[in-house]
């Protein structure tokens, strides 16, 4: 029974969180990304501009963040084989649902990389928010220094400043207090 008692406790969370950590197709951890360039933008930091990105929708169509100014956005990087995330959506969809009339936006950013895989596992559980597709290189999770999933949800206001990041409870508070 102690046997059992130490195995829930210690070893089940860590093999979730380890889900959450792991890009699907490639096997690669999104927990070392490729070192920015001159280029990329500055790592997100609270209280100054949210980095911006242009990356695919599942429709091929390139969207930016910056196409969100005006509005509150709830930024989410998840994977599919992330169960914490997976078990999130539907309150992710809820908050849309509550805030829509309100100039919020929810954005979610996939990391499988594969617009097509995305796509099918999108319908397939019935996803109906705005989902990008990360670079190969991850530069948008790179930009919000991105090292668990189930932690890399963010809010930005609607003048593009970072105002809170960190798990669902937290940033959920940020955006009642934002948006009113």
């Amino acid at each position: 029974m102690k046997n059992l008692k130490m195995f829930v406790i210690f070893f089940l969370p860590a093999l979730l969180f380890w889900g959450c950590e792991k890009n699907v197709n490639s096997g690669s951890q999104i927990t070392n990304p490729p070192p920015a360039t001159s280029s990329d933008v500055p790592p997100a930091t609270l209280n100054n501009l949210a980095p911006d990105f242009t990356l695919p929708d599942l429709n091929g169509n390139q969207v930016s963040l910056k196409d969100f100014r005006g509005q509150t956005v709830l930024l989410v990087f998840w994977g599919s084989r992330c169960p914490i995330c997976l078990d999130e959506i539907p309150e992710l969809e809820k908050i849309e649902e509550e805030y829509r009339d309100k100039k919020f936006k929810l954005i979610t950013i996939n990391a499988d990389l594969n617009i097509d895989k995305a796509k099918k596992f999108v319908a397939a559980k019935g996803i109906k928010h705005l989902v990008l597709v990360d670079d190969p290189d991850y530069r948008a999770a790179t930009s919000y220094k991105v090292r668990a999933y189930p932690l890399a949800k963010f809010v930005i206001d609607h003048e593009g400043y970072l105002q809170s990041s960190g798990e669902l409870t937290k940033v959920r508070q940020r955006l009642a207090e934002l948006i009113k």
